[in-house]
């Protein structure tokens, strides 16, 4: 993937951490995740393309090696 910006995302965890991201904060607020249209892993780690409660569409990652999460 391309160069992110670094984010905090509020996820759900079970049996493994970042199983599925509920909110994302950027630009200063907190923004609830609708829907997870795809999901899939890289090299780095989980990745989530979804939408946010305002229509917009974000590629999430979770960097594992950093433990911190990427928007793209």
């Amino acid at each position: 993937m391309g160069d992110g910006v670094v984010v905090s995302v509020r996820c759900h965890s079970g049996y493994t951490y970042a199983q599925r991201p509920l909110q994302v904060l950027f630009d200063g607020e907190w923004h609830d995740i609708v829907k997870i249209l795809n999901e899939w892993r890289t090299p780095q780690g989980k990745t989530f393309q979804v939408v946010c409660e305002n229509d917009q569409e974000l590629i999430l990652q979770y960097i594992e090696q950093t433990e911190e999460w990427m928007k793209q």
